[in-house]
This record gives structure tokens, sequence and C-alpha cells, in this order.
């Protein structure tokens, strides 16, 4: 009778939910391009309609600010599929060619500061392709393009560039 109720309780919709349909979608970290972006420019996705979900093209003015975030991501898709949704990574970076992170439509969002010191900021690490986001402390103001130090949470200091208001970048 216990075998019983193992197989309903545990089993039974766990096998439900995994034979559910899902879309899983994988943004890219950054992005170069100097013509319209459809959905497969900027994630790799994997579903049964995978290719006609990547064809879809994406609206200008959803990285007018030169970023692509998975909340943007899941709000373009939503109605669009009826699987469950998982989006990997939270953000794609959009630059033209030839463009530096100083440069392009982020830069001319403000003329300040985008990092002030003593302020908690997003912390991009970056490593052999994998991506990390983690909380910190900016310990000096600083403009986009400017190289700051960073206290992690866990006291350690590290040195990144401010590539927006607010999201430091670190490359190992």
């Amino acid at each position: 009778m216990k075998r019983y109720a193992f197989v309903i309780f545990f089993l039974l919709p766990g096998a439900l939910v995994w034979g559910a349909d899902e879309v899983r979608v994988y943004l890219y970290p950054s992005v170069t391009t100097s013509e319209a972006l459809s959905l497969g420019d900027v994630a790799r996705l994997e579903a049964d309609e995978a290719d006609s979900l990547s064809a879809l093209p994406l609206d200008p003015s959803i990285y007018a600010d030169g970023f692509i975030d998975a909340g943007e991501v899941r709000a373009f898709l939503s109605g669009r599929t009826a699987g469950i949704l998982r989006i990997f990574g939270t953000a794609v970076r959009v630059r033209a060619p030839g463009q530096s992170p100083e440069e392009g439509p982020a830069a001319t969002e403000f003329a300040g500061p985008a990092v002030h010191n003593g302020e908690r900021v997003d912390v991009l690490i970056r490593r052999r392709g994998i991506v990390i986001q983690a909380p910190g402390t900016a310990l000096a103001d600083g403009k986009l393009g400017d190289r700051v130090f960073i206290r992690t949470d866990n006291s350690r200091r590290i040195r990144g560039v401010i590539a927006g208001r607010g999201l430091v970048e670190v490359e190992f």
C-alpha cells in the first residue's frame, strides 16, 4: 500500500509536469548588430516551436536603451507560447558594430555618475562564457565606462567597469 501511495503522490505528478510543454530561453550576454533583431539573435531557444519563436522580430523599442532584460523577454513571449516559460540569464547587451562599452544608447541615458559611492549595485561576473550576477557596494563614484572598486557581500574587493546605472561588469 505504501508503494502505491508513493507512486500516486510523488511520481505521477512529476511525470505530468515533466511531460508538459516547456520553453527554455537562454539569453546571450551581448549581441552586436546594425539591423533589426529577432528573438533568435538574442537567445537560444529549446522548445518544440523553437524555430517559429526564434524568427519572431523584436520591436526596436525593447532594446532602444541598449539592453534587453529577462522581464522584457517574458512580456514579449507571454501569449505567444502555451508552455512553461523558463528564462536563463538576466539581460542581453545590444551594441552597434564597432561600439565600445562607453558608447551607445545607454551612454546618453544620463550625464552624471552612473554609480555613487556606497550605492548597492548589480555585479555581472564573466568567466569563460559563464555569467553570474551578484550584489555589491560601489566604493567610488563613476560614470559609464569608468573602472571602480566594488565590495561584494562576502567582503571581497573587486574591480569592474561601469556598464549602466547601478550595473558593473567584471571579467576574470
